[in-house]
């Protein structure tokens, strides 16, 4: 099933644009840029909790950073593409 594109980037378009293809990076850069929010964000609190429990509020703090990171990054690499339109080509 394929996303309608149009309710994310339709207001990067003038009136009577319709959008073609729209054109993400690569997978592999997305997977290069979560790779730290994972292994300094996500795995040490986890690995911190299961040692030393009483450390809860700060590992829960932590964690949370780590996810908040990750979805940033996540959505910074969604929005970073380039839509085609039959009138040429729009770098978000």
């Amino acid at each position: 099933m394929k996303i309608s594109h149009n309710i994310f980037y339709k207001r990067h378009l003038d009136d009577g644009e319709e959008i073609l293809e729209v054109i993400h990076r690569h997978w592999l850069i997305l997977k290069l840029k979560l790779w730290k929010s994972v292994w300094f964000g996500i795995v040490p609190p986890v690995v911190v909790f299961y040692f030393f429990p009483m450390f809860f509020i700060v590992c829960l703090v932590w964690v949370l950073i780590g996810i908040g990171h990750f979805l940033f990054k996540y959505i910074e690499w969604y929005y970073d593409c380039l839509i085609i339109i039959y009138l040429g080509v729009v770098y978000i």
